[in-house]
């Protein structure tokens, strides 16, 4: 990013200041951009279902013995509903394919089931993509910028 402050180059001996120099761009960056009302409402559905479901899954059903598999498709649901809320643009296509994935497992089901699924991933996706979406995680800090030579 052209606007990051370097606090620190290699062999400096002030490298505890990196992080926190990070840190703060990261912070002024958010205040600039926002976030839109569907990311915030799609993140915490997602974190919503993936509680709810692997709740539901590790109470009701514990010694199923694909219930490590569920409860690790839950996590992800979880992991990618926070990490949208925190700006992440990875996290758009993890919820993404995630949502494909259970359109594909509700096809075996029913395909009411299936055609629900497809309306969901259509949806999000739309609202995960759309111009102020995509604006807000471009302005987003990533950790290819993070971790890239100075």
């Amino acid at each position: 990013m052209a606007s990051r402050r370097i606090l620190v180059r290699a062999g400096d001996e002030k490298s505890g200041g990196e992080l926190a120099g990070i840190m703060h761009d990261a912070i002024e960056q958010r205040q600039r951009m926002k976030r839109p009302i569907a990311v915030t409402i799609l993140g915490c559905l997602f974190i919503v279902a993936g509680t709810v479901g692997l709740v539901y899954h590790l109470r009701e059903r514990p010694l199923e013995p694909q219930i490590a598999l569920v409860s690790a498709i839950r996590i992800l649901a979880i992991v990618g509903g926070i990490f949208l809320l925190l700006g992440h643009s990875w996290a758009r296509w993890l919820l993404v394919v995630w949502l494909g994935f259970h359109v594909v497992v509700s096809a075996f089901h029913s395909p009411s089931e299936a055609l629900a699924h497809a309306a969901l991933l259509f949806v999000v996706g739309y609202f995960l993509f759309w111009p102020p979406a995509s604006k807000y995680f471009q302005s987003s800090p990533s950790i290819a910028d993070d971790a890239g030579p100075r």
